[in-house]
């Protein structure tokens, strides 16, 4: 009698997972926003995998970084305490995962939640009974992050059907986040910068702020939109000095910095580094403060081991400094690059291209034909949409005004709040 019911269910799931990943395919290649983007690909996942919280996160392509995070969480007070655990958790780090296949808690712990220090010091406060993380990369680079929270109900745990539709969706999730950010560069640059300050942030080894610079506010408001009446959360800063720590407890070994877009097409460097205290100490017990400890970041947690190299303990090792200035050329121009899908000969090309450069230098330069290299350049403008070289460099410089993207720039509708989630 079971059967025909176990067949209709099972019936019903594929119809919603085809009509789900038909749909976020669609929302992914229509692009724009990165933020209105998670928010409606969220919403389509929703009636399909049921979850309790999330957190959808863009990453620096190369340091792999959270910059700009989208989350809903169970309290906006207990961030900073998440945003650390989740970077100094070994266990299923989105930076130790096979691109683009959802991984579970539940499957990495083999059924004991326990053994991430994650659950043990934050998520089994909510009843959290599973974590479904999804990375999203390409050979360009990593372009974010998806972390679902289930708690409890009548599936505790994401079944395999679940996982493998999460998975199917990455290849469209992944390229329209790398298509979101290519877009900001087609941008005119604001005639004046608006990063018109120096930018640092003074915080704990818990991530708790201390003291910021005056001008430091209005920034944060820039770089993450904020409700007026509410003081802007340091979500990327957060994140790079958790990935400072991360760096010492031997999490990974990923340097903690990233790019971040602060307003229209203009891109911001932030850097996290140690002020006092004992360098490369986090102060927890068993820390060797070098990256790769006895069970590195891929560490399988097998018997009697957590996979969690030097636990988290207390991390108030010495004062963290977050600082933010505008992105130098190279990092823009290799940002730009990547996320236009060039490779890494055609962004060679474009490095030297905005050194000054002409067809017979680059020829000359990178051992190529000048036939040859007319043909990279095809690639380049075809990749970039960009018909001229001057147009090519404005965006890649963001230093001319290059033609605007058509259409307004979409705002984030109601319903998701954008907080740190990493």
């Amino acid at each position: 009698m079971g059967v025909p019911g176990g067949r209709a269910y099972a019936g019903g799931m594929a119809t919603r997972a085809a009509t789900t990943a038909r749909r976020v395919a669609e929302l992914c290649r229509r692009g724009g926003d990165s933020r209105v983007l998670r928010a409606a690909v969220l919403a389509e996942v929703r009636p399909a995998i049921a979850f309790d919280a999330y957190a959808f996160l863009m990453t620096d392509p190369e340091t792999r970084v959270g910059t700009a995070p989208l989350a809903e969480v169970p309290e906006l007070a207990k961030l900073p305490e998440l945003i650390r655990l989740r970077y100094t958790s070994a266990i299923n780090r989105w930076t130790a995962l096979d691109p683009g296949r959802c991984a579970t808690l539940a499957d990495a712990t083999g059924g004991d939640l326990s053994r991430s220090s994650l659950w043990r010091e934050l998520l089994s406060g909510y009843g959290v009974t599973d974590l479904a993380t999804l990375p999203l990369a390409d050979q360009f680079g990593c372009w974010g992050f998806l972390d679902l929270w289930r708690c409890g109900g009548q599936e505790p745990r994401f079944t395999p059907a679940e996982q493998a539709l999460l998975t199917s969706l990455a290849p469209d999730l992944t390229a329209g986040l790398r298509a979101a950010q290519a877009a900001t560069f087609a941008e005119p640059p604001a005639p004046v910068s608006a990063l018109d300050a120096p930018v640092v942030l003074l915080l704990s080894g818990r991530l708790a702020l201390l003291d910021q610079t005056p001008r430091t506010d209005a920034h944060l408001r820039l770089l993450l939109p904020t409700s007026p009446g509410a003081a802007p959360v340091p979500a990327a800063a957060f994140n790079v000095a958790a990935q400072l720590l991360a760096v010492e407890a031997g999490a990974d070994d990923g340097p903690p910095t990233a790019r971040a877009q602060l307003a229209g097409p203009e891109w911001i460097s932030l850097r996290a580094a140690r002020l006092s205290g004992q360098p490369g100490s986090t102060g927890e017990p068993g820390s060797t403060g070098r990256p790769g400890g006895t069970d590195g970041p891929g560490g399988t947690g097998g018997p009697g081991n957590t996979g969690e190299p030097g636990g988290t303990g207390d991390p108030d090792g010495g004062r963290i400094a977050v600082t933010v200035e505008p992105v130098a050329p190279a990092g823009r121009i290799e940002l730009y690059g990547r996320a236009c899908g060039l490779t890494g000969r055609e962004r060679e090309l474009l490095h030297r291209l905005a050194r000054g450069a002409d067809t017979r230098q680059l020829a000359r330069e990178m051992r190529l034909s000048p036939h040859t290299v007319q043909d990279h350049l095809k690639s380049v403008f075809a990749k970039t949409g960009s018909g001229t070289r001057g147009i090519l460099l404005a965006r890649a410089l963001g230093t001319l005004h290059a033609p605007a993207a058509p259409g307004p720039r979409p705002v984030p509708g109601p319903g998701s709040q954008p907080v740190p989630g990493g």
